[in-house]
């Protein structure tokens, strides 16, 4: 069975902090300005093996080149409505189309994304987001490894006092997919449709100027479709997270977070410490303790526009019942935006590593002759794409400021290029891959 050497990636709902949110949008208040957001969203999840970010990012920093938030004219205490929207159809090539440690196939594919955007803003500094996006992957030669994703996202900021904001946020998804790696366990099925819910509330409270707090809680069930003799691997999660915001200088910020997460799988069995599983089992429960640090910068010099954000994430999963699905994973992650001409020409370049160590699983192959040596995995993602515009209105304005924009539909030219290694203790399971995209991007 192909999918048997396969990774894939279960993807998370990506908005985990209301104060970065990663929109062509930006909110208003100058004084609580978020950090710039990466390529990839800052999950609560930490990243599955080959959980590789789709070459569009969703929900990035808005190009310089690409056309500003239509806008309403307003006064200081009138609705103000801006949306904005792109569409990017990319044609691209897989080296290791099932992620095979031998006899990798290639293939081209397609891939196309479109996403929507509102933000309005309401006297007293609220404000209210939504979004809408589709996405997907169609391989030419092998149309079972193909993924289609749709997402909504309604977000609303409420200032209750000088000190005191509150957000509260829902995010709805599909997915579909043939390949998922779950909490470290290859999943092979004939097919991964699901659809996912969350809510989130959130209460920021700002300790002065470069100081915030937060304190966040929520609720998720994602519902799997159905395979014909086998286990639901639908799930109920609850959640709750606490972080501190420091401003460090002029657009350098230091965040610190704290996650916690417990699922209950409704139907998926609990594993014994050797893997197996037998009759009567309790169902799988997972408690998930991570730690986020994240530190951005941005800067202008020479001309030039830089971004940059560093990530250090600790993560312990564990298994209630037998400690089989039980894990601690260190991993890291780098980005950095570059505009060598302003408003024409950007690169983007990132690197994510990580190594998950679980704590009582050995290699599952009794044949190999490493059986007995603890499981382990390890991966390596490097990235880098480039935007170059073609047509169409700049948006700095003659104040120098990206936001002062012309409007007007704007054509640029993007690609990607990424690289990505897996290593695993178990045999036939570790795997090189290269992809590579070109398309364009139309912006408005």
């Amino acid at each position: 069975m192909v999918a048997g050497t396969a990774r894939g990636q279960d993807r998370e709902p990506s908005r985990d902090d209301p104060s970065e949110r990663n929109f062509l949008l930006r909110p208003t208040r100058t004084n609580r300005e978020p950090s710039p957001p990466s390529t990839y969203d800052p999950s609560d999840e930490a990243p599955p093996p080959d959980a590789a970010p789709p070459p569009v990012a969703p929900r990035p920093e808005p190009k310089p080149g690409a056309p500003a938030p239509t806008e309403s004219p307003s006064s200081p205490d009138d609705i103000v409505i801006k949306a904005n929207g792109r569409v990017r159809l990319e044609l691209g090539y897989d080296s290791n189309v099932f992620r095979a440690e031998r006899g990798a196939s290639g293939d081209g594919f397609f891939h196309g994304y479109g996403e929507a955007q509102v933000l309005v803003t309401f006297p007293e500094e609220r404000e209210l987001f939504a979004s809408v996006s589709g996405e997907g992957l169609y391989y030419f030669k092998d149309p079972i490894a193909n993924e289609t994703y749709a997402s909504t996202f309604v977000d609303y900021y409420h200032p209750l006092s000088p000190i005191f904001d509150v957000d509260v946020q829902n995010t709805f998804e599909y997915s579909a997919q043939n390949l998922l790696d779950d909490n470290g366990d290859l999943l092979p099925r004939a097919k991964f449709d699901a659809y996912d819910e969350e809510a989130r509330a959130t209460l920021i409270a700002h300790l002065g100027p470069r100081v915030s707090l937060e304190l966040s809680g929520g609720g998720r069930f994602k519902s799997f479709e159905d395979n014909p003799g086998l286990p639901s691997l639908s799930y109920w999660e609850a959640r709750g997270s606490a972080g501190i915001r420091y401003k460090v200088w002029t657009d350098g910020r230091l965040k610190v977070r704290y996650v916690f997460r417990e699922r209950q799988y409704t139907d998926l069995p609990a594993n014994l410490r050797d893997g197996t599983s037998v009759a009567g089992d309790p169902k799988l429960e997972l408690q998930r303790h991570q730690i986020v640090t994240t530190f951005s910068q941005r800067a202008e010099l020479f001309g030039m526009r830089f971004v940059a954000q560093l990530g250090y994430y600790v993560t312990y999963n564990k298994d209630t019942f037998q400690n089989d699905r039980s894990y601690m994973e260190h991993s890291v992650s780098a980005h950095l935006e570059w505009w060598p001409i302003a408003t024409w020409t950007a690169f983007d370049f990132d690197v994510r590593g990580g190594d998950r160590s679980f704590l009582v699983r050995r290699t599952l192959v009794r044949t190999d002759p490493r059986f007995g040596t603890a499981l382990e995995q390890s991966y390596c993602e490097i990235t880098i794409s480039a935007w170059q515009r073609l047509l169409g209105p700049p948006t700095r304005g003659p104040d120098g400021d990206f936001t002062s924009a012309e409007r007007g539909l704007c054509l640029a030219l993007v690609g990607d290029v990424s690289w990505y290694l897996y290593h695993s203790t178990d045999i036939r399971s570790s795997y090189g891959r290269f992809v590579v995209e070109l398309g364009l991007e139309a912006s408005f």
